[in-house]
C-alpha cells in the first residue's frame, strides 16, 4: 500500500521540482507554492460534486453526451478550479510579478489536484492504473496548468484580463478535452497512439511559453537592449522575432528586446 502510495504521488513532485527550477529569474517562495499546492488538492471536491451532477444531467452513453460531458463537466470544471486556486492567492501576492510566474503557479495548483486524483485512482485500480496515469494523466495536468498560466501571467502582468485568462482556459479545457475524449472513445491501444502524440505537442508548445515567458521577465540577467535594425540581430546577425502583443522585436540568441 504504501509503496503504491509512493507510486501515486512521486511524478506529481518530480514535475513541481522540474517547474519550480525552471524559474530562472526569481523563484516563487516556497510556502505560497505549498499554499497554492493545498489549494489544488481542495479544488478536487467542488469538481467531483460538480462532475457528478453532470452525468446525471448529460449520462455518457453516446459520442455526442460523451463529447459534451467531457467536454463541459470534466475538463471545463478541472481547467476552472485549477485557475480559482491560483486566484484565491498567488495571483494576488506581490511574489506574482513575471509571466513565468503564472506558468509556475498554475502547474502547482494543477499538480495538487493531479495528486489527490491520482492517490484515489491508485486505491481504487490498484498498481496498472497508477503506472499509466503516472506517465499519462500527471504530466498532463502539469502541461495544461502550464499552458494556461502562461495566459494568466499576462493577464497578471500586461492587462487584458478577460481576454487572457479566456485563452488560457480555453486552450487547457480544448486539450483536457480532447484527451478525456479520446480516453473513453477508443480501446486502449487506439487510445493511447493518439494521446501520446498529442502529450508531444502539449510539450512542445508549453516549452516554446515558456521561453517567450524568459524573454518577457523583467528579472532578466542579459545587457540592456540590443538596437533596433532590419529583422536581423546586430550582436548574433540571427533572425529578430516580432512579439506583436507588445510591439517589439526580440533575439532568442541574446534574449534580448529591441529598442
Amino acid at each position: 500500500m504504501i509503496e503504491l502510495l509512493v507510486l501515486a504521488i512521486a511524478p506529481a513532485m518530480f514535475l513541481a521540482w522540474y517547474f519550480y527550477m525552471r524559474d530562472r529569474y526569481e523563484r516563487e517562495p516556497k510556502t505560497l507554492l505549498l499554499l497554492t499546492y493545498l489549494l489544488g488538492i481542495l479544488a478536487v471536491f467542488p469538481a467531483f460534486v460538480i462532475e457528478t451532477l453532470g452525468n446525471l444531467i448529460i449520462p455518457m452513453r453516446g459520442e455526442l453526451t460523451l463529447f459534451l460531458n467531457v467536454f463541459f463537466f470534466v475538463a471545463l470544471t478541472e481547467e476552472f478550479v485549477k485557475f480559482g486556486a491560483v486566484r484565491i492567492a498567488a495571483y494576488r501576492s506581490k511574489e506574482f510579478n513575471e509571466v513565468m510566474d503564472g506558468i509556475v503557479y498554475c502547474v502547482i495548483a494543477a499538480l495538487g489536484f493531479a495528486t489527490l486524483e491520482n492517490v484515489l485512482y491508485a486505491l481504487k485500480y490498484g498498481l496498472l492504473t497508477t503506472l499509466l496515469r503516472d506517465v499519462l494523466s500527471v504530466p498532463s495536468h502539469a502541461l495544461w496548468g502550464g499552458l494556461m498560466g502562461y495566459f494568466i501571467g499576462l493577464a497578471k502582468m500586461y492587462g487584458e484580463e478577460r481576454v487572457n485568462v479566456f485563452k488560457g482556459l480555453f486552450i487547457a479545457v480544448l486539450l483536457h478535452g480532447l484527451y478525456d475524449f479520446i480516453a473513453f472513445s477508443f480501446n486502449a491501444v487506439t487510445s493511447l497512439l493518439m494521446i501520446v502524440p498529442l502529450i508531444a505537442f502539449s510539450w512542445a508548445l508549453l516549452l516554446w511559453l515558456m521561453m517567450r515567458a524568459d524573454a518577457l521577465s523583467t528579472f532578466r540577467r542579459w545587457g540592456p537592449p540590443i538596437p533596433k535594425l532590419s529583422r536581423s540581430c546586430p550582436r548574433c546577425g540571427g533572425p529578430l522575432t516580432y512579439i506583436p502583443q507588445y510591439n517589439r522585436w526580440y533575439c532568442y540568441s541574446c534574449r534580448a528586446y529591441t529598442q
